[in-house]
């Protein structure tokens, strides 16, 4: 089997998003998303320059067709797209807030994969939490009742992505109260997701985790994954300031 091509470069991604929209007619959203796939997707190209690829294409698509777009793209079933389509929807999240989640959450249950809800609840969830926490919140609390265990999983990789990032202490502190309501959840993607924001949040926030120490050592409220991920993130925060 033929080795894929790497893209390493800025300027070749530049060359790669030309030929695409020089030789893709706009209003054909299908056959943008099959030539994002075939000039871009099939190569190695790490995660950055996906992204820079998408900030180019972003001026290309029309507003109104970009969630079309992510949802085709999310059909493809690649690694590579996750990444497109969070970036994408992430760049106008502030101003499409409702309408960009909801094709989040399809694209992600589209994946049906660990990578799809981490790439994607990452660029969406957790960017809309750093740039407008209030609605963020409210909607992952009504997200976190999902019959999708993906969908619940990416509201943790999107509160670790909040968190690492620098999400106010006031926001990381309701971030956690969700979190821990999770903190019984049996399904394996979800103790994962969960658990790495809890993991960060110690990490980043320990005074947090002290406020909630009853809660959190309660066994009736709180899942034996959910403390150990705790205690991890506490020796991590231990561990950064030198002791």
């Amino acid at each position: 089997m033929a080795e894929l091509e790497t893209i390493t470069r800025k300027n070749e991604v530049q060359k790669v998003v030309d030929k695409i929209t020089q030789e893709t007619d706009v209003e054909n959203i299908h056959q943008l998303a099959e030539m994002v796939e075939q000039q871009l997707l099939v190569r190695k190209v790490k995660f950055p320059l996906l992204e820079y690829a998408t900030e180019l294409l972003t001026e290309f698509i029309p507003n109104e067709k970009q969630g079309q777009f992510c949802l085709i793209l999310a059909k493809q079933h690649t690694i590579g797209g996750n990444v497109v389509i969070g970036k994408l929807l992430q760049q106008t999240i502030a101003t499409h807030f409702e309408e960009h989640i909801d094709t989040a959450c399809t694209c992600i249950s589209e994946g049906a994969v660990w990578y799809s809800a981490d790439l994607i609840g990452e660029r969406v969830i957790g960017h809309s939490l750093l740039v407008q926490p209030t609605i963020t919140l409210e909607k992952m609390r009504s997200l976190k009742h999902s019959q999708n265990q993906w969908i619940v999983r990416s509201l943790g990789a999107g509160s670790h992505y909040a968190i690492k990032k620098g999400l106010d202490r006031a926001w990381a502190d309701h971030l956690f109260q969700l979190l821990l309501s999770l903190a019984q959840r049996k399904e394996k993607h979800i103790k994962t997701g969960i658990g790495w924001a809890a993991k960060t949040t110690a990490k980043f926030h320990p005074e947090i985790i002290k406020n909630y120490s009853e809660q959190i050592a309660n066994t009736e409220y709180t899942g034996q994954w959910f403390r150990t991920k705790i205690a991890i993130g506490l020796k991590r925060h231990t561990h950064a300031q030198g002791n």
